[in-house]
């Protein structure tokens, strides 16, 4: 855990202070970012350069040289450690049409909606009550369309 805090901290050492990307003709490069908090609205980033990892290439420098002066055992080692395969590789993935298919939206699970005719507290008033899955119940209250004279007696 702690080469792994030393690793993180050379890292960061490295690539915290990168310079702005710039474009072909030397404007510096911004994006924009839509954030759900600004509800619609968006802010400007900095295009920062790649980062880069040539703090790898001189501990790598480092261990070999001047720490194990023969590495054929230690690679020899190395490659005798297996490598699990990625993890995705262990998924099995459906193909879009089986995921489409599949698919449940967040608002059609559980619950429903259950519209009743509100009698005389809320004259010519809907009344939609909704149960969540996590138990919340709201009750809304939706104004009545006005109807033809003929359709009232259906």
């Amino acid at each position: 855990m702690l080469c792994r805090l030393y690793l993180a901290a050379m890292h960061f050492n490295e690539n915290a202070e990168r310079p702005q990307r710039k474009t072909a003709k030397g404007k510096l490069m911004y994006r924009p970012m839509f954030l759900k908090a600004k509800r619609g609205g968006y802010t400007v980033k900095q295009v920062k350069t790649e980062t880069t990892i040539c703090y790898v290439l001189n501990l790598m420098q480092l261990v070999f040289k001047d720490i194990i002066h023969d590495p054929v055992p230690y690679v020899d080692a190395v490659q005798r450690i297996p490598v699990p395969e990625d993890l995705c590789a262990q998924l099995n993935r459906p193909s879009i049409e089986d995921a489409v298919a599949e698919h449940v939206s967040r608002f059609s699970r559980g619950g429903g909606l259950n519209l009743t005719y509100c009698p005389e507290a809320f004259k010519n008033a809907l009344l939609i009550h909704s149960t969540m899955q996590e138990g919340i119940t709201t009750w809304t209250l939706l104004p009545r369309k006005p109807q033809h004279q003929l359709t009232k007696v259906l």
